[in-house]
Protein backbone atom coordinates (compact mmCIF):
# COMPACT_ATOMS: atom_id res chain seq x y z
CA UNK A 1 0.00 0.00 0.00
CA UNK A 2 1.63 3.40 -0.95
CA UNK A 3 0.70 6.39 1.39
CA UNK A 4 1.12 9.96 -0.27
CA UNK A 5 0.41 12.95 2.05
CA UNK A 6 0.47 16.08 0.17
CA UNK A 7 1.25 19.82 1.61
CA UNK A 8 -1.96 20.82 -0.29
CA UNK A 9 -3.68 20.19 -3.54
CA UNK A 10 -6.77 21.06 -5.07
CA UNK A 11 -8.81 17.69 -4.54
CA UNK A 12 -7.42 14.22 -3.28
CA UNK A 13 -9.54 12.12 -5.34
CA UNK A 14 -7.90 14.15 -8.76
CA UNK A 15 -4.44 13.20 -6.95
CA UNK A 16 -4.95 9.67 -6.77
CA UNK A 17 -6.77 9.49 -10.14
CA UNK A 18 -3.43 10.68 -11.49
CA UNK A 19 -1.27 8.65 -9.66
CA UNK A 20 -3.42 5.42 -9.47
CA UNK A 21 -1.86 1.97 -10.90
CA UNK A 22 -3.68 -1.37 -9.90
CA UNK A 23 -3.09 -1.13 -6.31
CA UNK A 24 -4.23 0.49 -2.94
CA UNK A 25 -2.96 3.93 -2.90
CA UNK A 26 -3.97 6.27 -0.15
CA UNK A 27 -3.96 10.51 -0.91
CA UNK A 28 -3.82 12.53 2.05
CA UNK A 29 -3.10 16.09 2.79
CA UNK A 30 -2.87 19.21 4.81
CA UNK A 31 -5.18 21.74 2.53
CA UNK A 32 -7.62 20.81 -0.05
CA UNK A 33 -8.51 23.97 -2.08
CA UNK A 34 -11.09 22.43 -4.51
CA UNK A 35 -13.33 19.68 -2.54
CA UNK A 36 -16.27 18.47 -4.42
CA UNK A 37 -19.41 17.21 -2.68
CA UNK A 38 -22.14 15.21 -4.24
CA UNK A 39 -23.42 16.15 -7.31
CA UNK A 40 -22.04 20.21 -7.96
CA UNK A 41 -21.32 20.72 -4.41
CA UNK A 42 -18.44 21.66 -3.26
CA UNK A 43 -16.88 20.38 0.09
CA UNK A 44 -15.94 23.18 2.38
CA UNK A 45 -12.45 23.41 4.18
CA UNK A 46 -11.41 24.42 7.35
CA UNK A 47 -7.88 24.03 9.05
CA UNK A 48 -9.07 21.26 11.07
CA UNK A 49 -11.00 19.40 7.75
CA UNK A 50 -9.56 15.71 6.89
CA UNK A 51 -9.76 14.95 3.38
CA UNK A 52 -8.38 11.47 2.06
CA UNK A 53 -8.81 9.45 -0.87
CA UNK A 54 -8.10 5.63 -1.52
CA UNK A 55 -8.40 3.27 -3.77
CA UNK A 56 -10.38 0.23 -3.14
CA UNK A 57 -12.11 -2.75 -4.65
CA UNK A 58 -15.97 -2.32 -4.53
CA UNK A 59 -18.13 -4.44 -2.45
CA UNK A 60 -19.73 -7.69 -3.91
CA UNK A 61 -22.80 -5.44 -4.80
CA UNK A 62 -21.28 -2.81 -6.21
CA UNK A 63 -24.05 -0.45 -5.22
CA UNK A 64 -23.25 -0.86 -1.41
CA UNK A 65 -19.62 -0.03 -1.82
CA UNK A 66 -20.24 4.01 -0.51
CA UNK A 67 -22.34 2.51 2.76
CA UNK A 68 -20.15 -0.30 2.84
CA UNK A 69 -17.27 2.46 3.54
CA UNK A 70 -19.75 5.11 5.64
CA UNK A 71 -20.61 1.77 8.48
CA UNK A 72 -17.06 1.29 8.47
CA UNK A 73 -15.98 4.88 9.03
CA UNK A 74 -18.46 4.97 11.83
CA UNK A 75 -17.02 1.76 13.55
CA UNK A 76 -13.74 2.87 13.47
CA UNK A 77 -14.21 6.17 15.31
CA UNK A 78 -16.32 4.64 17.56
CA UNK A 79 -14.21 2.23 18.88
CA UNK A 80 -10.93 4.26 18.53
CA UNK A 81 -12.70 7.85 20.05
CA UNK A 82 -15.83 7.04 21.14
CA UNK A 83 -17.68 8.87 19.57
CA UNK A 84 -21.15 7.85 17.86
CA UNK A 85 -20.99 8.97 14.35
CA UNK A 86 -24.40 8.08 11.77
CA UNK A 87 -25.11 7.80 8.76
CA UNK A 88 -27.48 10.00 6.22
CA UNK A 89 -28.62 8.28 3.23
CA UNK A 90 -26.97 7.80 0.88
CA UNK A 91 -23.52 9.33 1.49
CA UNK A 92 -23.21 11.35 4.75
CA UNK A 93 -21.62 11.58 7.86
CA UNK A 94 -24.13 12.61 11.24
CA UNK A 95 -22.56 13.53 14.52
CA UNK A 96 -25.47 14.85 17.15
CA UNK A 97 -28.23 15.49 14.12
CA UNK A 98 -25.56 17.43 12.04
CA UNK A 99 -23.38 16.65 9.24
CA UNK A 100 -19.67 16.27 10.06
CA UNK A 101 -18.61 14.62 6.72
CA UNK A 102 -19.06 12.84 3.90
CA UNK A 103 -18.30 10.21 1.78
CA UNK A 104 -17.55 10.46 -2.61
CA UNK A 105 -17.11 7.70 -4.69
CA UNK A 106 -15.92 7.00 -8.54
CA UNK A 107 -15.12 4.66 -10.09
CA UNK A 108 -11.81 4.07 -11.50
CA UNK A 109 -11.11 0.89 -13.90
CA UNK A 110 -12.70 -2.34 -13.79
CA UNK A 111 -13.45 -3.07 -10.20
CA UNK A 112 -11.63 -0.67 -8.06
CA UNK A 113 -13.39 2.63 -6.95
CA UNK A 114 -11.86 5.78 -5.70
CA UNK A 115 -13.44 6.75 -2.02
CA UNK A 116 -12.88 10.47 -1.52
CA UNK A 117 -13.57 11.11 2.11
CA UNK A 118 -13.82 14.54 4.43
CA UNK A 119 -14.35 15.03 7.77
CA UNK A 120 -14.72 18.20 10.15
CA UNK A 121 -12.30 17.27 12.78
CA UNK A 122 -11.91 20.53 14.12
CA UNK A 123 -12.14 24.44 12.97
CA UNK A 124 -10.89 27.73 14.69
CA UNK A 125 -13.61 30.02 16.25
CA UNK A 126 -12.41 32.43 13.16
CA UNK A 127 -13.73 29.63 10.83
CA UNK A 128 -17.67 29.45 10.25
CA UNK A 129 -19.94 26.75 8.56
CA UNK A 130 -21.96 27.89 5.49
CA UNK A 131 -26.39 28.11 5.91
CA UNK A 132 -26.70 24.44 4.88
CA UNK A 133 -30.44 22.53 5.12
CA UNK A 134 -28.29 19.92 7.39
CA UNK A 135 -26.74 22.00 9.67
CA UNK A 136 -22.51 21.01 10.07
CA UNK A 137 -20.46 20.23 13.06
CA UNK A 138 -16.58 19.31 13.82
CA UNK A 139 -16.35 15.99 15.73
CA UNK A 140 -13.12 17.17 17.83
CA UNK A 141 -12.65 20.79 19.90
CA UNK A 142 -9.17 20.30 19.41
CA UNK A 143 -7.04 21.33 16.73
CA UNK A 144 -4.06 19.33 17.46
CA UNK A 145 -4.67 16.30 15.16
CA UNK A 146 -2.06 14.02 12.94
CA UNK A 147 -4.12 14.31 9.48
CA UNK A 148 -1.68 12.18 7.76
CA UNK A 149 -1.81 9.68 10.68
CA UNK A 150 -5.71 9.25 10.89
CA UNK A 151 -5.81 9.17 7.81
CA UNK A 152 -3.84 5.99 7.29
CA UNK A 153 -5.42 4.10 10.61
CA UNK A 154 -8.64 4.75 8.79
CA UNK A 155 -7.55 3.61 5.64
CA UNK A 156 -6.13 0.40 7.55
CA UNK A 157 -9.27 -0.06 9.52
CA UNK A 158 -11.45 -0.48 6.26
CA UNK A 159 -9.37 -2.39 4.40
CA UNK A 160 -9.09 -5.10 7.61
CA UNK A 161 -12.54 -5.00 8.14
CA UNK A 162 -14.61 -5.19 4.99
CA UNK A 163 -18.29 -5.97 5.42
CA UNK A 164 -20.39 -9.16 3.71
CA UNK A 165 -22.47 -7.71 1.51
CA UNK A 166 -25.64 -9.53 3.22
CA UNK A 167 -24.95 -7.92 6.11
CA UNK A 168 -24.25 -4.30 4.75
CA UNK A 169 -27.61 -3.29 4.59
CA UNK A 170 -28.62 -4.29 8.04
CA UNK A 171 -25.38 -2.23 9.47
CA UNK A 172 -25.87 0.62 7.75
CA UNK A 173 -29.95 0.58 9.05
CA UNK A 174 -28.73 0.12 12.58
CA UNK A 175 -26.52 3.60 12.21
CA UNK A 176 -28.99 5.68 10.39
CA UNK A 177 -29.70 8.56 11.74
CA UNK A 178 -33.25 9.20 10.36
CA UNK A 179 -34.27 5.81 10.36
CA UNK A 180 -38.30 5.89 10.83
CA UNK A 181 -38.14 9.47 10.60
CA UNK A 182 -40.13 12.04 8.33
CA UNK A 183 -37.60 12.76 5.02
CA UNK A 184 -37.75 14.56 1.53
CA UNK A 185 -35.92 13.32 -1.27
CA UNK A 186 -35.19 15.56 -4.15
CA UNK A 187 -32.87 15.14 -7.27
CA UNK A 188 -33.20 16.70 -11.09
CA UNK A 189 -36.55 14.96 -11.82
CA UNK A 190 -37.59 13.83 -7.97
CA UNK A 191 -39.14 15.16 -4.71
CA UNK A 192 -40.67 12.87 -2.53
CA UNK A 193 -41.87 13.31 1.05
CA UNK A 194 -42.54 10.13 3.50
CA UNK A 195 -40.81 8.19 6.10
CA UNK A 196 -37.63 6.40 5.93
CA UNK A 197 -37.58 2.53 6.47
CA UNK A 198 -34.15 2.05 5.78
CA UNK A 199 -32.04 0.93 3.24
CA UNK A 200 -33.07 -2.65 0.83
CA UNK A 201 -29.84 -4.97 0.22
CA UNK A 202 -29.15 -3.03 -3.12
CA UNK A 203 -28.70 0.49 -0.78
CA UNK A 204 -31.80 2.04 -2.37
CA UNK A 205 -34.14 3.87 0.57
CA UNK A 206 -37.53 2.38 1.34
CA UNK A 207 -40.07 5.25 1.76
CA UNK A 208 -43.48 4.84 3.12
CA UNK A 209 -45.28 7.22 1.35
CA UNK A 210 -48.93 8.35 1.61
CA UNK A 211 -50.11 5.54 -1.43
CA UNK A 212 -47.19 3.29 -0.91
CA UNK A 213 -43.83 1.85 -0.33
CA UNK A 214 -41.25 3.09 -2.99
CA UNK A 215 -37.82 2.56 -3.59
CA UNK A 216 -36.08 5.11 -4.59
CA UNK A 217 -31.81 4.68 -6.13
CA UNK A 218 -30.45 8.57 -5.75
CA UNK A 219 -31.08 11.79 -4.35
CA UNK A 220 -30.76 14.20 -1.31
CA UNK A 221 -32.49 13.82 1.61
CA UNK A 222 -33.48 15.67 4.34
CA UNK A 223 -34.85 14.78 7.46
CA UNK A 224 -37.09 16.35 10.23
Amino acid sequence: MKHIHLKSCESTQNELSNRFSNDHILISTENQTSGRGRGTNKWDVFSGSLCFSFSIKASQIKTLSSLEVGVLVCDFFKQNFNKAIQLKWPNDLIYKNKKVGGILINTLSNNWLNVGIGINLSKSQEEFFGDYKVKAITLFTSKNINKQSIAFKIYHYILDNRLASSSIHKRWNLLCAHIDKRVEIYDTNIHQEGVFLGINDDGSAQIQTKQSIINIYSGSLNFF
